[in-house]
């Protein structure tokens, strides 16, 4: 089976993208024959097959070969399925996924209304509690509001990127001095941002779920005060998080996570990171394209994708053949 890792674009998370793709080529190189299509900041696509992860590191690029999509994978090369390892911005938001359907291309991931309200924390936030799903109280403002608008009485806050993935951005904030300098930083990150309350005593955790099963529940170990892009990226992960075997904590976990997923029209994987506040879960952010597909959260990460592409094949539309109605249309000359 021939399969495509999609990676790159014009994303703060372009970098991170890459690490992700590399990691699941490495992961499945052995079951799947893997094509590597890589997106750079300007939107060109390239075969990437005979370019490393070193390569890209020490900026070595020169075996990138220019290809374009075409109708079920690109050039001549035809792909049974496309693994999605975009992250952010143009490509986390839909983007992907319409590139896919565009050209005919099963893909294993969700569809661009899932994807475009999961990215923005704002309206997943407003989707999410109108169905009386946890979330934490979520405010947004506007670059153009900051100077007369943002009125904070309360502190300490969390400052977010309405958009941004992978920690980027997130600061916490405990006085009014610390917002009016942190909130200039992160608007030169996205326009909107959000403000949430900074709690105390919190557990955080992340479950990750696709159509037909779920992952271990695990919890974070942070060292800072949030899990951050330095935690994530720079850091011994796998040494953060713990493997929960309180069976009932787990079925509460799934349920909520099972739901955000239906109402939201999950496909693929997705992660949902969680806080648990005085014995009551909320969710915190779903990351419809999560890095290396949450594979750190799977014991048998293999078996899990090969159920993820054969649903996405199954759920390809067919392709469309001319039908006969001009021909029956009289058309004055």
């Amino acid at each position: 089976m021939k399969i495509g890792i999609l990676f790159g674009g014009n994303s703060l998370e372009h970098e991170i993208s890459i690490v992700s793709a590399y990691s699941l080529q490495k992961k499945l190189s052995d079951a799947y024959e893997i094509e590597m299509l890589y997106i750079d900041l300007n939107n060109n696509l390239f075969n990437a097959n005979r370019v490393s992860l070193k390569n890209f590191k020490d900026n070595n690029l020169k075996k990138l070969k220019r290809v374009r999509f075409s109708q079920g994978g690109f050039n001549k090369t035809k792909l049974d399925c496309m693994l999605l390892a975009l992250h952010g911005e143009n490509g986390e938001d839909g983007v992907g996924a319409s590139l896919c359907r565009f050209y005919n291309i099963a893909f294993v991931g969700s569809d661009c209304f899932a994807s475009s309200i999961a990215i923005d924390k704002y309206k997943s936030y407003r989707y999410l509690s109108r169905y009386k799903v946890p979330m934490i109280n979520t405010r947004l403002y506007k670059c153009d509001d900051y100077v007369d608008k943002v009125e904070i009485t309360k502190f300490p806050i969390i400052i977010k990127p309405l958009n941004g993935g992978s920690s980027i951005g997130i600061a916490v904030c405990k006085n009014k001095e610390e917002f009016d300098s942190k909130i200039r930083d992160v608007f030169q990150i996205s326009k909107e941002v959000i403000i949430q309350p900074y709690l105390d005593n919190i557990l955080e955790y992340n479950l990750a779920l696709y159509e037909n099963g779920y992952s271990k529940l695990e919890r974070i170990d942070k060292k800072d005060e949030i899990f951050s892009f330095d935690n994530k990226y720079n850091e011994s992960f796998k040494l953060m998080h713990q493997s929960i075997d309180d069976d009932y904590l787990i079925d509460e976990f799934k349920t909520i996570a099972r739901r955000v997923y239906d109402l939201l029209g999950c496909s693929g994987i997705i992660r949902i990171d969680f806080f648990l506040i005085d014995n009551k879960i909320y969710v915190n952010e779903v990351n419809i394209l999560p890095g290396g597909l949450a594979m750190y959260l799977f014991d048998d990460f293999k078996s899990v994708i090969h159920e993820c592409i054969i649903e996405a094949i199954r759920k390809r539309r067919p392709v469309y053949t001319k039908g006969n109605f001009l021909s029956k249309c009289r058309i004055n000359k």
